[in-house]
């Protein structure tokens, strides 16, 4: 089963309540299902097709900056996708194809849009931005119109599924719900929108494991296969070199077993625990039959 939300952005003079769940957690809040459910993106790349038929000169790179923005947080793993211009102008429908357009909206004094679909597992499936051409546009912070990348920026937000903030101490954020014609300050990220993107799609550095082979006497051996098995699976295969050296890397956190086999030698078996971004080394020493 499918459900939709529809987030918005509204002038400062403007006050709209939204009827929706949103899960409060520090100086951020994740929009959630009815049943609670964090809604997010299965995967962590999201691509969008943009049309900016009625918008105003320099749309597309105002917005492919607002993506840009939250794609450089360096500790989340998100990254948006321009996927180039489309005629398509198909926001509010639930077709698989995320789209960014310009046309009118029917709510009186909301700016921009953001429908979003998604299965009540929490999994988002679609989101369709819209600037209400209702509206007056810019994209050089004119005094008197409203800036496109500033609220594009906000409304990729939601894409994340991050919600609207109304608190006077959230209005330096980017998810603060008003903005007003001439503001700017939404384009850059404050460090509690860094913190709401990082939490749903946080980078976690890979694990490795790298050590030496040697025999009872401290001498390294080289050639000695070694097979990394999770359980009953093996992993990845390596061989020691001339130093008696190996590694295994882009490993995730879990329980491991390293088994090393060499000609002339004993089988080794050595268990180990990997946890998350740990650089482990190890010593395996091989006894000769």
């Amino acid at each position: 089963m499918k459900r939709t939300k529809s987030n918005r952005i509204v002038p400062f003079i403007t006050f709209i309540v939204l009827l929706f769940f949103s899960f409060s957690i520090y100086g951020y809040e994740v929009s959630t299902t009815n049943n609670g459910k964090e809604i997010k993106w299965k995967k962590d790349t999201v691509t969008y097709l943009i049309n900016t038929t009625d918008g105003p000169s320099g749309s597309l790179d105002a917005i492919s900056s607002s993506m840009q923005t939250w794609t450089d947080v360096d500790t989340s793993t998100f990254t948006f996708i321009d996927g180039g211009t489309t005629s398509k102008n198909d926001h509010g429908e639930a077709d698989g194809i995320n789209i960014i357009d310009f046309g009118p909206i029917e709510d009186e004094g909301v700016l921009g849009q953001n429908n979003f679909w998604f299965y009540t597992s929490g999994e988002m499936i679609d989101s369709d931005i819209r600037f209400n051409t209702n509206e007056k546009w810019s994209t050089d912070g004119s005094p008197n119109k409203f800036d496109i990348q500033n609220v594009g920026t906000h409304e990729l937000g939601h894409s994340l599924s991050l919600d609207d903030l109304y608190r006077p101490s959230d209005s330096e954020k980017t998810m603060y719900g008003y903005s007003f014609p001439g503001d700017i300050s939404q384009r850059t990220l404050h460090q509690d929108d860094k913190d709401g993107i990082t939490y749903l799609y946080p980078s976690t550095k890979n694990s490795s494991i790298s050590g030496t082979v040697i025999d009872t006497e401290g001498t390294p051996l080289e050639k000695v296969k070694l097979r990394l098995k999770k359980g009953s699976k093996t992993k990845k295969k390596t061989k020691s070199d001339e130093t008696g050296s190996f590694e295994f890397t882009n490993l995730k956190s879990n329980s491991y077993n390293i088994i090393a086999k060499k000609s002339g030698y004993k089988k080794s078996k050595t268990n180990m625990e990997l946890g998350e971004s740990e650089d482990k080394e190890l010593e395996i020493i091989m006894e000769e039959k």
